[in-house]
């Protein structure tokens, strides 16, 4: 099974209503318990996050199966650029599955490792939800470090991890 995985759009054209359908989808498993958040990505969403953000995709046969988002941040005065990785997903049914043995959130997890050296990033941050085990795991096998431990009210608790690079 093969999947083309890269930055997407790299010529920054316009999402099409069927690939905003596909990411919603993914973001209904993401937020398995919280179904308003996904509800809330729409067109004008995904204008305005990919203006200044750099969303990375695996697809096969032209559906989109596994995304995340790096978000580049600056710290004010000092000229520390860092980023922030958000909404890491799979579709269940490519859970597990492998492409030169790894997964594809791996995949794309090491594109913007790579992306964020590539561009002097200072460091990278993720949140990931405790439940969430197998996340948890990978995160820390990539070198990310546990930093912080917070309890988000009605979102559940979250780890924060940092990766220096």
């Amino acid at each position: 099974m093969s999947y083309i995985i890269g930055e997407y759009p790299s010529e920054r054209r316009k999402m099409t209503k069927g690939e905003i359908d596909q990411i919603v989808a993914l973001y209904r498993q993401l937020f398995e318990q919280h179904q308003e958040r996904a509800e809330a990505i729409n067109y004008n969403w995904f204008d305005l996050m990919l203006e200044a953000n750099h969303l990375w995709l695996a697809q096969k046969d032209e559906a989109i199966v596994s995304m995340g988002f790096l978000i580049p941040n600056q710290k004010p005065i000092i000229t520390e650029t860092f980023g922030g990785i958000h909404d890491i997903v799979t579709d269940k049914e490519h859970r597990g599955k492998v492409q030169n043995g790894q997964s594809l959130a791996e995949i794309i997890l090491k594109k913007m490792i790579e992306f964020a050296k590539l561009h002097r990033f200072k460091y990278l941050e993720l949140t990931s939800a405790p439940s969430r085990a197998a996340a948890n795991r990978l995160y820390q096998n990539l070198g990310f470090r546990p930093i912080a431990h917070a309890n988000m009210g009605e979102r559940g608790a979250t780890n924060l991890y940092r990766l220096y690079l």
